[in-house]
């Protein structure tokens, strides 16, 4: 029996304490193949969603592996237990890969406003790759507070960020395809667009958002012509 095969009939048992005791030892393997089987079994104690996992769990907040971490911290938000504000609070500085990312899920899933906040700001960090993963983030959160955020990176010079908020915006259902080509077309908007005290990344224009579909626009010093984003 392979080893995710053991881990789905854990799970389906819903034998809590043997996957307690994976995410402790991971089993007497090789260093790295032992926090594979940890993280794996992180993630089926966020599936069970279980009370005792918890404590466990924030233990392994202290992995050295940034993918143990992640899981961790992933499992916490899922399982919805306050206990783990804190640690997940003192992780919002890790630099491991998608750890921040999974932290700030985790704290906004958990109530804690600091989460959202940190997923806007990972999102905006251009040149860092965290910001792929804080966009998906944003669209599992499913805070519609996000649709802002996401639609500023349409039309950027970053393409592969703008195709993932593009998806994003899509598969959530906050914007229509139709919505997004004509933000990208440069098309003017027909509603209402307030000054927003906010510069463009790209070119350092003055921005300003609409105030019903939320898309970006720059705004001239003349006020006239603005072009979406």
């Amino acid at each position: 029996m392979g080893f995710s095969e053991r881990v789905e009939r854990l799970k389906a048992k819903r034998d809590v304490g043997a996957l307690i005791r994976i995410l402790k030892y991971g089993g007497l393997r090789l260093k790295l193949e032992r926090d594979l089987r940890r993280s794996e079994a992180a993630r089926a104690l966020a599936e069970l969603r279980s009370a005792a996992a918890v404590e466990p769990l924030i233990r392994t907040l202290a992995s050295e592996r940034f993918f143990v971490r992640a899981s961790a911290a992933r499992a916490l938000g899922e399982i919805g237990d306050r206990r783990a504000l804190a640690p997940l609070l003192a992780m919002v500085e890790d630099g491991g890969h998608s750890v921040r990312t999974e932290v700030g899920l985790a704290l906004a899933r958990l109530g804690d406003s600091r989460g959202f906040e940190l997923l806007v700001l990972l999102l905006g960090r251009w040149g860092d790759p965290e910001r792929i993963c804080a966009a998906v983030a944003l669209g599992e959160l499913g805070d519609p507070r996000a649709v802002a955020h996401l639609m500023r990176v349409l039309g950027t010079s970053d393409e592969f960020m703008g195709s993932m908020a593009e998806r994003v915006l899509i598969e959530r259902g906050w914007k229509t395809r139709e919505e997004i080509e004509q933000a990208k077309r440069g098309e003017p908007c027909i509603h209402d667009v307030r000054f927003a005290n906010e510069l463009c990344h790209d070119c350092g224009a003055p921005l300003g958002q609409c105030t019903s579909c939320d898309a970006w626009f720059h705004m001239y010093p003349s006020g006239n012509s603005p072009t979406c984003l």
